[in-house]
């Protein structure tokens, strides 16, 4: 049987887990795994972005008050419109930035996580 994570990606993942032991979880609602592609847009609080402004991106996680996604980058914004389900019933909420870090694979990604604000029309 084949290993599913190399050495270098189970160091990595047993690093993180080992520094999530010391802080406590901030989370208030359980998270689920939750990759697919959706959509993000940069905002500032009081205009919705226009439809180009939106760009694809690859959740992670998403709960009740937040979710996570990755990035190339760091973002270079603080609040966010994402834009969550399909074509036929998209639902639009105000998100603010909580955390960036390093993905833990070596793919040169950024976890972003965010929580929710509140939902947009």
């Amino acid at each position: 049987m084949a290993d599913v994570l190399t050495t270098e990606e189970f160091n990595d993942l047993s690093w993180m887990l080992l520094e999530e032991e010391d802080r406590p979880d901030r989370r208030t609602s359980p998270r689920e795994a939750y990759p697919v592609v959706q959509s993000i847009a940069p905002y500032d609080g009081k205009h919705m972005p226009r439809p180009e402004a939106f760009c694809p991106i690859r959740c992670c996680d998403l709960s009740t008050g937040g979710f996570s996604f990755l990035l190339p980058k760091p973002p270079e914004f603080r609040r966010l419109v994402v834009a969550l389900g399909t074509p036929s019933g998209i639902l639009y909420l105000d998100a603010e930035v909580a955390h960036c870090s390093p993905y833990p694979r070596p793919t040169g990604d950024f976890v972003v996580g965010c929580r929710f604000l509140r939902k947009l029309t």
